[in-house]
C-alpha cells in the first residue's frame, strides 16, 4: 500500500510560485529539455493508492525529459484516490493517475488493467482548467500505446466558476476523461502511429459548474465554462493512428443547476449570434471521444474572431483553431451514453455525442456498432434515447472519411452548432444501417425536429459532389425515424459543385426505411425537388419486416445534358417522357381487393386466387408496379399483416386455433341439447317405445303437421363440423406459407422460429387432411347424377353441375372435400388449392436478384403443369367451371412470364414500360377472371337450392319419416318398430334415409348387417 498526502494552507494573496504544492507517489523530474528518459519500466500492481493537493496531484509523474523512448508503465489490480481542495486561485488544478509530459517521445506504452478509481475536487476559483484523468499525455512523437480495461472510475467536481481574464474574456474548462491527450502549449508536431483500446470500462461523471457574475461591461466581454465528460479527449492533430473502444459505459450525472446556460438570460427570439457579446455561456459537452478544441468553438462565432481575441484564445486555450486527424481509424462497439436523472431539465447548450468532429478530417474511418444512448431514470433505467454519433460544435471539414453507423438507439444521426460542417473528396461517406432514431421534445427544440439538425440560423452542410465516383454520400437503410418533422434541416443542405446527376457522386442513397411506423415517402426528407435529382432511392422491402414495403422514387429525367460546371439553378425538370401506369395498377388493387372479399364471403376459390396474386406481388423480385398494385390487398393473406411474417404466421395460426375452437365448442353444446330431448322425441313421435300407439298407415303416407314439426337435424349437420374448420384453414394457409417461408430463409432467429412454427402449421393441415379423407364417412359418398333433361332444360346447361356429392349428412361435414370435382376425380379434389399453396410457397422465398428469372420461370410451370392436369382430366362438376380455372391459371401464369421476361430485359430497356403495363392487364383480367368464378359458383347454388326444393316437394313423407326416426334419438328401434308394423308407403321411400342412419350409428359391423337384412326380409319390403 502506497500513500502520499500533501495539504496546504494559504491566503489568496499568496503566489503560487512560492508554494506549488503536489502530491505524488512517483515522480520523474529530469532537467527540462536536456534529459533523455530511455529503456525504463514501471510497473505497480496490487496497490492502494490516495493522494491529495488543493492543486496538482499526480500519482506517476515523468516530466520535463527531452526525450523519452522505449517507455513502458503497467498499473493493474488497484484502487486509486485522488482529491484536490479549493485553497489557492491558481490557474490550473489536474488530478491524474499517469502523467508523462516530455518533448518527445518513441515507443512508449501505457497500461491500466482492473483498476478502481475515485476522482473528488472542489475547484474553487481556478481560472483556466480543472481535470481528472487516469492518462495525460501531453507531448509529441510517435508509436504511442494505451491500453485500459476492466477499469471503473467516477470523477466528481464541485464549486467552480470562470472569472474574468484581461479583462476581455473569462473561461473555465472542467473535464473528466479517462485519456487526455492536450498539449500544454500550442501545437507545433503531430502525433503519428498511436493505439488507444479502451475495453470493458465505466466512467461516471459529475460536475457542477457556475457561471460568473462578475462581467465588465463593455464589448468584448465573453465569459464561458465547458464542463467534458469523456473517454478520450484528444485536442491534438493525429496521424496514423488507432482508436478503439469496446464495451464502455459513459454516465453523466446532472445536479441542479445554480444558473441558467446562458447569463445573463437571452430574450425570447434571440439566439447566441444575435445577443450582446456581454454575456456568458456554460457547455456541458458529453462524448465519447471528444476531438474538438474550445478554442475553435470560439473561433467559429462571428464577432469575436479578432486579433485581440485570438490572442487571448491562445493564452488562455492550448491547441489552434486547426486540429487535424489524418490517416486515424476509430472503432466504437458494444458502447453506451447514459444521463442521469431523467427529471434533471437539460439545457440547449448540453450536448451528447459519440465523437465530437475535428477541425479536419481526412482520410480516416469510423466505425460505430451496437450504440445506446440514453436518459436514465435515478434507478437507472433507460427513459428514452439521447444524443446522435456524431456532432460538429465548431468548424470542421471532413475529407475522403468513411463514417460507419449500425445497430444504435440514438436522437439525431449528426448535428452542427456554431459554424458550417463541410463533406468532401470522392470517396466521402456517411453510411448508417439498423439503426432507431427517435426525437423527444428538447430544450434545442428546433434543432431536434430534424434528424440531420442544425442550432443556429446560417450555419449548414455544405457537400461537395465529385463526378464519375461510385459512392453516394449518405446510405441510410433498414432504420427506423419516428416524431421527425423532416430528415434534413431546412436548407441544411448546401451542394457544391455539381456534376449531371446521372454521373456525380450521389447526394443520398436510401434502402428501406420506416418513418413513424410506414415506409419513408420521398416527402419527408425535406430537400428540394431540384436536390432529389441527387437522391437513389429504389424501391425495397424494410429488411427487418419484410411485410413492410418502400416505393422508393424515381426522380424526373433532366430536359437536356447537364455539364459539369451547371449548378442547380440551370437543372431544367421535365416529366413528359416519364410513363404513367397509375390507372392500370389502380384497376389491378381494386379488382385484387374486390375479389378477395367477395371470395371471403362465398368462400368460393376466388379468394384463393387474390391471396395468390398478393403473393406473387409481394415477391422479393416483383416489379415495382405489381408490389404497388397489390400492397394494399395483402390485408387478404392476413389482418395482422402490418406485424410483419410474425404477426402474419402467429396471427394466422392464431385464428384457425380460436376459430376452430369455437366451432368444436358449438358442436359439444348442439350433442348435449340433442341428448337431452331426445327421450321427449321419442315419446312424442313413437309411443310404442312405452307401450302407445302410433298409425304408420295414414292413407296419404305421411305423417301429422305436430310431429312435422318437431323434425330436427344431427349437431354435426346442424353446424356443419368439421367443413367450416376445413374452409377456414384453406383460408388462412396462404399466408401461414407466406410469411413462414420469408421467415424461413430470413436467416433471422426470430424470422427462423416462425417459420418453425409454420412448417409445423403446414403439416398438421395437411395430417388433418389426409386423415380426414381417409374416413369411412368420407369414402363412402357417392356422386349423384342429375337427370340430363333437368340439365338441358336450362339456358345454359355447360354452367350447370352435372351431379352432387351425397348423402346429404355427409356432404354437410365434408362437403369441402369433394364438392368442386365429379365422380371419379376425388384425387383432384385439391388440386386448386393445392397449386394456389405451391405459387404462394416459390414466390415468397426471397432470392437474390440474379436469381429472379429462375424463380418467375419456375412458377411458369407450375402454372403449366397446372393447366395440362385441368385440360387432360377435367374435374370440376361442371364444365365450366373448368373453363374459367383454365383462364384463370393462364392469367397468373401470363404474369408471372411477364415478370420473368422483365427481369431478363432490365429496368432501362425500352421495351420495359410495355411488360409492365401487359404485366398489370394481365393481373387485372386474373382477378375479373376470379370474380366471374365467383358468380358462376353463386348460379350453381341457386340451381341446386332449388332443385333440393323441387324434391322435397314431391316426396315430403320420404323426409318427414326420415326425420322422425332421427328426432326419435334410437333409429334402431325406429327401423325395428317399422318394420314389425309392415312397410307404409312413406317407409319404402323413407328407407334410403333410414339406412344411411343406421349406417351412421356406432355399433359393430356384424349387427349394422344383421338390422339391415332383418328390415329388408319383411314381406312388405
Amino acid at each position: 500500500m502506497a500513500m502520499a498526502q500533501c495539504s496546504c494552507r494559504s491566503n489568496s494573496s499568496t503566489k503560487v510560485s512560492d508554494i506549488n504544492p503536489r502530491s505524488r507517489i512517483f515522480e520523474l523530474n529530469a532537467i527540462k529539455d536536456i534529459s533523455y528518459v530511455e529503456n525504463c519500466d514501471l510497473v505497480a500492481t496490487n496497490m492502494t493508492m490516495t493522494s491529495e493537493s488543493p492543486v496538482s496531484a499526480l500519482t506517476f509523474s515523468i516530466k520535463d525529459a527531452s526525450v523519452a523512448v522505449n517507455l513502458r508503465v503497467y498499473i493493474r489490480d488497484s484502487s486509486l484516490k485522488i482529491g484536490g481542495a479549493a485553497l489557492i486561485p491558481t490557474d490550473t488544478r489536474s488530478l491524474s493517475l499517469i502523467t508523462v509530459n516530455v518533448l518527445l517521445f518513441s515507443r512508449v506504452q501505457l497500461i491500466v488493467m482492473s483498476l478502481v478509481g475515485n476522482f473528488t475536487a472542489d475547484s474553487g476559483r481556478a481560472k483556466s482548467a480543472v481535470s481528472s484523468t487516469l492518462v495525460d499525455f501531453p507531448s509529441f512523437g510517435t508509436n504511442l500505446s494505451i491500453d485500459i480495461s476492466d477499469v471503473n472510475v467516477t470523477a466528481t467536481f464541485t464549486g467552480g466558476w470562470p472569472i474574468v481574464v484581461s479583462n476581455s474574456v473569462a473561461k473555465l474548462v472542467i473535464s473528466s476523461t479517462l485519456i487526455s491527450i492536450v498539449p500544454l502549449g500550442v501545437e507545433v508536431l503531430q502525433r503519428q502511429e498511436l493505439k488507444i483500446t479502451v475495453r470493458s470500462s465505466v466512467l461516471t461523471v459529475q460536475h457542477a459548474v457556475r457561471l460568473s457574475t462578475e462581467l465588465p461591461l463593455f464589448s468584448l466581454s465573453f465569459s464561458f465554462a465547458v464542463s467534458i465528460a469523456a473517454i478520450l479527449n484528444s485536442i491534438q492533430s493525429l496521424q496514423n493512428s488507432f482508436m478503439l473502444m469496446e464495451s464502455v459505459r459513459l454516465v453523466r450525472v446532472f445536479v441542479e443547476q445554480k444558473s441558467p446556460p446562458w447569463f445573463p438570460a437571452m430574450p425570447n427570439g434571440s439566439s447566441l449570434l444575435q445577443s450582446p457579446l456581454n454575456f456568458g455561456v456554460r457547455f456541458n459537452i458529453t462524448a465519447h471521444i471528444n476531438l474538438m478544441d474550445q478554442s475553435a468553438i470560439l473561433g467559429s462565432i462571428p464577432g469575436l474572431n479578432t486579433p485581440l481575441f485570438t490572442s487571448i484564445v491562445d493564452t488562455l486555450t492550448s491547441g489552434s483553431f486547426h486540429v487535424t486527424h489524418h490517416q486515424t481509424h476509430t472503432n466504437i462497439t458494444q458502447c453506451s451514453l447514459h444521463v442521469s436523472p431523467s427529471d434533471i431539465a437539460l439545457s440547449e447548450t448540453d450536448v451528447f455525442m459519440f465523437m465530437t468532429l475535428p477541425s479536419n478530417f481526412t482520410n480516416c474511418t469510423v466505425q460505430m456498432t451496437d450504440l445506446n444512448a440514453a436518459v436514465e431514470t435515478s434507478r437507472g433505467v433507460d427513459e428514452r434515447s439521447i444524443g446522435a454519433p456524431f456532432g460538429s460544435l465548431g468548424a470542421a471539414t471532413i475529407t475522403d472519411t468513411q463514417l460507419t453507423v449500425r445497430r444504435a438507439n440514438l436522437t439525431m444521426l449528426l448535428f452542427g452548432v456554431f459554424a458550417t460542417v463541410t463533406f468532401t473528396g470522392k470517396s466521402m461517406s456517411y453510411t448508417v444501417e439498423s439503426v432507431v432514431v427517435e426525437s423527444f421534445p428538447s430544450p434545442l427544440q428546433t434543432m431536434s425536429l430534424f434528424v440531420f439538425g442544425l442550432a443556429m440560423p446560417g450555419v449548414t452542410f455544405t457537400v461537395t459532389l465529385p463526378l464519375a465516383s461510385q459512392l453516394s454520400f449518405l446510405n441510410i437503410t433498414d432504420s427506423t425515424f419516428a416524431n421527425f418533422t423532416a430528415l434534413f434541416f431546412p436548407n441544411a443542405m448546401q451542394i457544391g459543385t455539381l456534376g449531371s446527376p446521372q454521373h456525380s457522386m450521389r447526394l443520398l442513397e436510401l434502402g428501406c426505411n420506416l418513418w413513424n411506423g410506414s415506409p419513408m415517402s420521398i416527402d419527408v426528407i425535406g430537400l428540394t425537388t431540384l436536390e432529389r435529382s441527387y437522391i437513389n432511392y429504389s424501391p425495397s422491402y424494410f429488411p427487418s419486416d419484410p411485410s413492410k414495403f418502400c416505393i422508393g422514387y424515381r426522380s424526373p429525367t433532366l430536359s437536356r445534358e447537364v455539364t459539369p460546371s451547371m449548378t442547380l439553378s440551370h437543372l431544367k425538370l421535365s416529366t413528359e417522357d416519364v410513363p404513367s401506369t397509375a390507372v392500370t395498377s389502380s384497376l389491378t388493387a381494386v379488382a385484387t381487393s374486390i375479389a378477395g372479399i367477395v371470395g371471403a364471403l362465398s368462400g368460393g376459390s376466388s379468394l384463393m386466387d387474390a391471396q395468390t396474386l398478393v403473393g406473387l406481388g409481394q415477391s422479393s423480385c416483383a416489379p415495382q408496379q405489381l408490389k404497388d398494385s397489390t400492397s394494399t390487398s395483402q390485408f387478404l393473406l392476413s389482418p395482422f399483416y402490418p406485424l410483419g411474417d410474425v404477426g402474419i404466421v402467429l396471427g394466422n395460426v392464431g385464428l384457425f386455433c380460436v376459430f376452430h375452437g369455437l366451432h368444436r365448442l358449438l358442436l359439444m353444446v348442439s350433442r348435449r341439447r340433442s341428448s337431452k330431448a331426445a327421450q321427449y322425441r321419442s315419446n312424442a313421435l313413437f309411443p310404442q317405445l312405452r307401450g302407445g300407439n302410433v298409425d304408420f298407415h295414414r292413407g296419404d303416407g305421411g305423417v301429422s303437421a305436430e310431429n312435422q314439426a318437431l323434425t330436427v337435424v344431427a349437431p354435426e349437420v346442424a353446424s356443419k363440423f368439421p367443413n367450416h374448420s376445413i374452409l377456414a384453414a384453406i383460408l388462412l394457409m396462404p399466408g401461414v406459407i407466406h410469411g413462414g417461408t420469408r421467415g424461413l430463409f430470413s436467416g433471422d432467429v426470430i424470422g427462423s422460429v416462425v417459420g418453425v412454427v409454420a412448417v409445423i402449421a403446414v403439416f398438421f393441415c395437411v395430417w388433418w387432411r389426409v386423415r380426414t379423407g381417409r374416413s369411412q364417412l368420407v369414402l363412402r359418398m357417392k356422386f349423384m347424377a342429375y337427370k340430363m333433361k333437368v340439365i338441358k332444360d336450362f339456358i345454359a346447361p355447360w354452367a350447370l353441375p352435372l351431379g352432387y356429392w351425397g348423402p346429404e349428412r355427409s356432404r354437410a361435414m365434408f362437403g369441402r372435400l369433394r364438392g368442386p370435382v365429379r365422380g371419379g376425380a376425388e384425387w383432384l379434389a385439391a388440386h386448386s388449392q393445392f397449386s394456389a399453396l405451391i405459387v404462394q410457397f416459390v414466390s415468397s422465398i426471397p432470392v437474390p436478384q440474379s436469381w429472379c428469372t429462375g424463380l418467375w420461370f419456375v412458377l411458369v410451370g407450375v402454372y403449366v403443369v397446372s393447366c395440362v392436369v385441368v385440360v387432360y382430366f377435367r374435374p370440376s362438376r361442371a364444365p365450366l367451371s373448368d373453363v374459367l380455372v383454365l383462364v384463370a391459371h393462364i392469367a397468373s401464369g401470363t404474369v408471372a412470364l411477364l415478370a420473368g421476361v422483365k427481369s431478363i430485359v432490365g429496368q432501362d430497356s425500352s421495351d420495359s414500360d410495355a411488360l409492365v403495363t401487359a404485366l398489370l392487364v394481365a393481373s387485372f383480367v386474373s382477378m375479373a377472371i376470379s370474380l366471374l368464378k365467383t358468380v358462376h359458383s353463386v348460379v350453381m347454388f341457386v340451381w341446386e337450392q332449388r332443385q333440393q326444393q323441387q324434391q322435397l316437394a314431391q316426396a315430403p313423407e320420404r323426409n318427414a319419416v326420415s326425420s322422425e326416426i332421427r328426432a326419435s334419438g334410437n333409429p334402431t328401434r325406429g327401423l325395428r318398430l317399422l318394420s314389425r308394423q309392415g312397410a307404409s308407403i312413406g317407409y319404402i321411400r323413407a328407407f334410403p334415409a333410414l339406412v344411411e342412419d343406421l349406417l351412421f350409428e356406432e355399433r359393430p359391423q356384424k349387427e349394422k348387417i344383421r338390422l339391415l337384412v332383418e328390415m329388408v326380409c319383411t314381406r312388405e319390403t
